[in-house]
């Protein structure tokens, strides 16, 4: 009997775990990756403003004169616009690597050769393009940015990208906690579902214990 009541205080628990264990698996994973594709959808906001600002400097909006060549444009573009953070950029002339920002950059795009090589091969003189490598930085998000001025046979192009480690550190830093302290709570609801259902068998376990036999006095 005892060891009957016992399977069952385990196959009871074990269910409590489980469904605790993928309420809270659902729960967390949902939670990340919406707040993953929220910093992606960002990083493809600042991207796409960084795009708004290059045509600003080609077209002179901003009362500076609009640049004369390839080079004077990318001259304009590292000076002007700033490196967001966990962001880098690179000027590329005649498809090799000519300007950096001088400050304000965790790596430089130039340090690795394949990426270079891949951003050479999918630039288009017409197009932005945007996409996502696999680098000696880690994982990048970058748009590769087509530069022609006018009377300048030159053809350059603006890179911009971001370390997406980096830029979600801080949220798989937060769900890392979330399962520590997940693990932590299953610990507890397995504690007290083995003591709860011991005192939900307890009586089961009295009753359907067989009777004594009563000593008769002669």
């Amino acid at each position: 009997m005892e060891e009957a009541l016992r399977s069952a205080r385990v196959r009871i628990l074990a269910s409590m775990l489980l469904v605790a264990a993928i309420g809270m698996t659902a729960a967390g994973v949902s939670a990340y990756l919406i707040q993953r594709e929220r910093v992606l959808a960002q990083i493809d906001d600042r991207l796409a403003s960084t795009v708004e600002g290059l045509q600003c400097i080609a077209d002179g909006c901003d009362g500076n004169d609009q640049p004369v060549s390839v080079l004077d444009f990318l001259g304009q573009a590292m000076t002007r616009v700033l490196p967001d953070h966990n962001e880098s950029t690179l000027g590329i002339i005649d498809r090799s690597p000519r300007l950096r920002p001088s400050s304000g950059i965790s790596f430089r795009l130039d340090d690795d050769p394949a990426f270079i090589a891949r951003v050479l091969d999918e630039a288009d003189p017409d197009h932005v393009i945007r996409g996502t490598a696999a680098t000696d930085f880690g994982a990048l998000r970058y748009a590769i940015i087509p530069v022609q001025i006018p009377g300048d046979p030159a053809a350059g192009l603006y890179v911009s990208a971001y370390d997406l480690d980096a830029a979600l550190a801080e949220i798989t830093e937060a769900f890392r906690t979330y399962w520590l302290v997940a693990a932590g709570a299953l610990v507890i609801v397995g504690l007290v579902g083995w003591f709860v259902s011991g005192r939900i068998l307890r009586p089961s376990g009295r009753c359907a214990a067989p009777p004594r036999a009563s000593a008769k006095t002669i």
